[in-house]
């Protein structure tokens, strides 16, 4: 039981950022690949699936400020709900 993430994209924060990464804005067709920067926020969406007596999938997006910030999430049951958020 609990989440399981898909592997992390090359957008993700583990691999540090890279400009070849980010785009303007995140649509259906690229959130898989492709972060955001917003206000010196970067924030990316990463899909999960609960596998426990109900299973289901959420998106969750991440806003990243920095080393010294903690990185904070906010969880969707739609894409389309994580992306407008983003």
């Amino acid at each position: 039981m609990g989440w399981w993430f898909d592997l992390a994209g090359p957008q993700d924060i583990t691999y540090g950022l890279s400009w070849d990464n980010v785009a303007p804005r995140l649509t259906r067709l690229n959130w898989k690949t492709k972060a955001i920067f917003r206000a010196n926020v970067y924030i990316w969406i990463a899909r999960a699936r609960w596998n426990g007596e109900k299973q289901r999938t959420s998106y969750f997006v991440y806003f990243y400020k920095g080393e010294d910030e903690k990185m904070k999430k906010e969880e969707f049951t739609r894409l389309q709900d994580a992306i407008v958020i983003a």
